[in-house]
C-alpha cells in the first residue's frame, strides 16, 4: 500500500524508498529489527485520519487488488469453505483484513497498529505477527477458539513461511504444505494473486514430494484446518 500512498502524495517517495531498501536488505541478512520496521511502517498512519486513510483503501482496493485477484485464486480459497480458514502474515492488518473480507475469510491473524479512540498511534499493539510471532499468535488465537492439534484431522497451508512450516511439521494433525513462489512471468508487484509453481509437501508417516501448480496468494499465507468428526456421545 505504501506505493499507493506515494501516488497520493501522502508519502515521499524517494525517502520510503531508500528506507524501505535499507529493512529489505537487513531481512535478507536476518538482521531486520522488527520494532524498528514496523516504527518506520506504521508511523504513516498517525498522520493521517481515520477517515482519511480509510477512504484511501477502499481505493486502494478497487485500482490495486481487486483488479489483480484472479478467477482461480477465489476458486481455491473457495475450495475451503467447509473448513476453519485462517491468514497468517506479517503484513498490518490495517492493510489486510479488507483483503481477507474480499476473499470472504473470517479470520486474520496480522500485526496490529495500535489505535486509542478509532485513530493509529503509529505504534504496534501486542507480539507482531513475524517470524516466531507467527507462531505465538497462532497458538494464541488456537487457544481463543478452544483448538487443539488433537481436534484437527487434516492441515492445508498455503504460503512461504518456513516458520509456520516447522510448526506444523512438528504438530501431530496430518497436514499438507504447498509452497508458493512467484512465477517470473508474474505482473504482480502489489500484493494480489497469481498462478506459481511451487513443492506440494505432505506429511504422514513419511514425506511425498510432487510437483504442483497453485494459485497465489501473494500477500497472504492461507491456512486449512477441517475439524475432525466427533463421535455421538452422551451430552
Amino acid at each position: 500500500m505504501a506505493q499507493f500512498l506515494i501516488e497520493k502524495g501522502a508519502l515521499d517517495g524517494e525517502v520510503h524508498e531508500a528506507r524501505n531498501r535499507n529493512f529489505y536488505e537487513a531481512y535478507k541478512a536476518g538482521t531486520l529489527d522488527i520494532h524498528e520496521f514496523l516504527d518506520f511502517q506504521l508511523k504513516p498512519l498517525s498522520r493521517h485520519p481515520r477517515k482519511q486513510l480509510d477512504e484511501w483503501h477502499v481505493e486502494f482496493m478497487q485500482e490495486k487488488i481487486i483488479p489483480i485477484i484472479t478467477r482461480k485464486a477465489r476458486d481455491l480459497v473457495e475450495s475451503h469453505n467447509e473448513d476453519a480458514r485462517v491468514i497468517i502474515t506479517a503484513t498490518n492488518s490495517f492493510v489486510t483484513w479488507p483483503i481477507a473480507r474480499e476473499f470472504g475469510i473470517e479470520n486474520l491473524i496480522a500485526t496490529e497498529p495500535e489505535d486509542v479512540d478509532g485513530e493509529f498511534t503509529g505504534r504496534v499493539e501486542g507480539v507482531p505477527s513475524f517470524r516466531e510471532g507467527k507462531v505465538t499468535r497462532l497458538m494464541s488465537w488456537m487457544a481463543e477458539h478452544g483448538i487443539s492439534w488433537d481436534a484437527l484431522e487434516e492441515t492445508w497451508c498455503y504460503g512461504d513461511s518456513l516458520t509456520i512450516c516447522r510448526c506444523f511439521r512438528s504438530s501431530a494433525t496430518r497436514w499438507r504444505w504447498i509452497r508458493t513462489k512467484p512465477s517470473r512471468n508474474t505482473r504482480l508487484s502489489t500484493p494480489g494473486a497469481s498462478s506459481a509453481c511451487g513443492k506440494r509437501r505432505r506429511w504422514e508417516q513419511r514425506r511425498r514430494s510432487s510437483r504442483c501448480r497453485a494459485p497465489r496468494i501473494r500477500l497472504l499465507t492461507v491456512y486449512r484446518r477441517r475439524q475432525r468428526a466427533r463421535e455421538p456421545g452422551p451430552g
